[in-house]
């Protein structure tokens, strides 16, 4: 939660490999989940911006 700013796109299920990998991973397998979760978030984020605009279009035309 407080690193809502940093991360906003983070899903429990990421905490939660986040945290086991701590724990057991190593440092590598840590790297490599935090560059597919940040692959992830930024596929996410552009799907999210794409539906957004789709509504603003959608918007537009029935107020036309």
């Amino acid at each position: 939660m407080d690193n809502h700013s940093d991360v906003p796109l983070l899903s429990f299920r990421d905490a939660r490999i986040l945290v086991i990998l701590q724990v057991f991973g190593t440092p590598k397998d840590v790297e490599q989940r935090l560059e597919q979760m940040a692959k992830r978030h930024h596929k996410r984020k552009l799907d999210i911006d794409y539906c957004y605009s789709k509504q603003a279009q959608n918007q537009i035309l029935l107020s036309s």
